[in-house]
């Protein structure tokens, strides 16, 4: 978990990835993992399995 502190205050960022299948982004943390590959740029691509669909995605990790 990213944590940032702002002023007095602790921000934590969530992490979410995309479901192409139910076309909703969804917490990294809710998702089960399979695989993280880096790209030529250095972004994060997860390879986890969807809660809701239960359907093995792909996608880059996003910070929101």
């Amino acid at each position: 978990m990213n944590v940032k502190q702002l002023d007095n205050s602790v921000y934590c960022e969530r992490i979410e990835v995309y479901c192409k299948e139910c076309n909703e982004w969804v917490a990294e943390a809710d998702t089960h993992f399979e695989n993280i590959e880096e790209d030529a740029q250095g972004r994060d691509r997860l390879t986890f399995t969807c809660p809701s669909c239960k359907t093995i995605q792909k996608s880059y990790r996003v910070g929101k």
